[in-house]
């Protein structure tokens, strides 16, 4: 059988945000009916409850659009390339500091500069950028050549090293002739402007497996590891971008997180998760579907300035150390993205972040 049976355990905690919800939603109207003063003081701390909630939103939010502003305009490639002395580094970053002409700024700087120098204390020196590759991995199934091209072209169009990364198409051999077509069609156009470019076709109906995005990236992935050590670059120097089909990637999307590779406190034991903004077709889409687009949005940035609460979400970049020693994707479930953050966060013991 593919889908295994759950224990009543499992059952409990996959049922307990449902159950949440709906004795919320019929405990206040059965209270209406019996203890309408009760209800009364329940649906005011309610009311009260969020509005403290959209408040705290709005102050995240506003934050996070602030540094947003200030991140966006920096060189993050130029960045990167000065971390191969993080004390020099430091010093470049003080003058940042002094230099910049809003708090936000100020801060931001400052905040890195504290980052770097905790880990000068412990011990280390700096790091080569020009060492690691950038595997991009995009899984797709019938989608057309006009959306993977969208999405190779800003491929092409980052400020990265175009030797330093590797594209590869994950097809699903489900999508037919005109899914490998499109494919062969992006590679011919594309493939001169990186590194290497490969496509593999996922076989359909492999015993384990359900019809989705984590079992083509994790076969995708394995099959081009044998190319990989052909070409002399090993398991430590690859950092993995499982993107969504359509993704459009911002210009600085690799030097970032190349920069936030090389200095984070565990490289390995850490995924990097851009804010997603949901404005690729926004005004083709009908109304409502705007409005909770602009909403997803929002909750990006607002979640991007509390780390503590970081998870992983749609396309995210992780290191091909991390994928192997958890087992890479799981292929009996449809979507990766979440679900890759708690295989790491079990199995490194608590010690991963995002």
């Amino acid at each position: 059988m593919i889908f295994r049976k759950r224990t009543l355990q499992e059952r409990f905690w996959e049922t307990l945000p449902g159950v949440q919800f709906w004795t919320v939603f019929f405990g206040a109207i059965l209270l209406s009916a019996y203890k309408p003063i009760w209800a009364a003081i329940f649906i005011i701390c309610f009311d009260f409850y969020w509005v403290l909630k959209a408040i705290n939103v709005a102050v995240h939010l506003i934050a996070s659009y602030k540094k947003f502003r200030v991140a966006t305009k920096l060189d993050w490639l130029d960045f990167a390339g000065k971390l191969q002395n993080f004390q020099a580094f430091t010093e470049q970053l003080s003058g940042l500091e002094t230099s910049a002409t809003t708090f936000t700024g100020k801060e931001f700087f400052k905040a890195e500069k504290n980052k770097i120098q905790k880990l000068i204390a412990e011990g280390r020196t700096g790091g080569d950028y020009q060492h690691y590759y950038q595997l991009v991995l995009i899984p797709f199934v019938d989608e057309g050549f006009e959306v993977l091209d969208s999405t190779v072209s800003a491929l092409a169009a980052c400020n990265y090293p175009k030797e330093k990364m590797i594209v590869l198409l994950g097809c699903e051999e489900r999508g037919g002739a005109a899914a490998r077509q499109a494919a062969e069609q992006i590679k011919q156009k594309y493939a001169s402007k990186f590194f290497k470019f490969y496509i593999s076709v996922h076989p359909d109906g492999l015993e384990g497996e359900i019809k989705g995005k984590s079992a083509n990236a994790s076969f995708a992935v394995k099959t081009i590891m044998p190319e990989l050590e052909k070409l002399g670059i090993t398991v430590p120097q690859v950092l993995v971008s499982n993107f969504d089909s359509d993704s459009i990637v911002h210009p600085q999307y690799f030097a970032r997180v190349i920069y936030e590779f090389l200095t984070a406190k565990n490289p390995y034991q850490s995924s990097y998760q851009p804010i997603a903004i949901y404005n690729n077709n926004i005004w083709d889409s009908p109304a409502f579907v705007r409005i909770v687009s602009v909403s997803n949005s929002f909750w990006q940035f607002t979640e991007s300035s509390r780390p503590d609460r970081l998870r992983t979400f749609s396309s995210h970049t992780m290191t091909l150390k991390a994928l192997i020693e958890v087992g890479f994707w799981k292929k009996d479930i449809i979507n990766e993205d979440g679900y890759s953050y708690w295989q790491c966060y079990l199995h490194y013991k608590c010690d991963y972040q995002v």
